[in-house]
């Protein structure tokens, strides 16, 4: 069995205007390398400092930064939808697992109460022979 390692996922740093910009990194502490969610790139781990910060000069990846500034106000609600959904799906797991559980236990209730019936039936039978 393989163990697979993830690379870590870049986040821009936010300026004293609350503004995301972009920090070039130091990769002596990233060991299995960096991921850019800007979309450019789908895929593309970055393992030097060199390839990061060509990156971030690129024209898709300065698109995706401003487009971050321009809608700060937007990812915040959508953060607070997304973690009221997390919490919504995390309640119905549970309660699906519950329910899971119950019809798990009703089966092998049934089937107990099955097997039992099946061999007072049998027991019925050779006596009547």
């Amino acid at each position: 069995m393989e163990i697979t390692t993830t690379p870590d996922i870049y986040t821009p740093t936010i300026d004293s205007g609350s503004n995301y910009i972009d920090s070039v990194l130091s990769f002596t502490n990233i060991p299995n390398g960096i991921y850019c969610p800007c979309g450019t790139r789908k895929d593309k781990i970055y393992t030097s400092r060199t390839k990061f910060s060509s990156h971030i000069r690129s024209k898709g990846h300065i698109l995706w930064l401003e487009k971050l500034n321009a809608n700060k106000a937007n990812y915040f609600v959508d953060c607070k939808k997304y973690l009221q959904t997390i919490k919504d799906q995390k309640i119905l797991l549970e309660k699906q697992d519950n329910d899971i559980t119950n019809k798990d236990l009703t089966i092998v209730y049934l089937t107990k109460q099955l097997n039992i019936a099946e061999r007072c039936q049998v027991a019925n039978h050779l006596k009547s022979e």
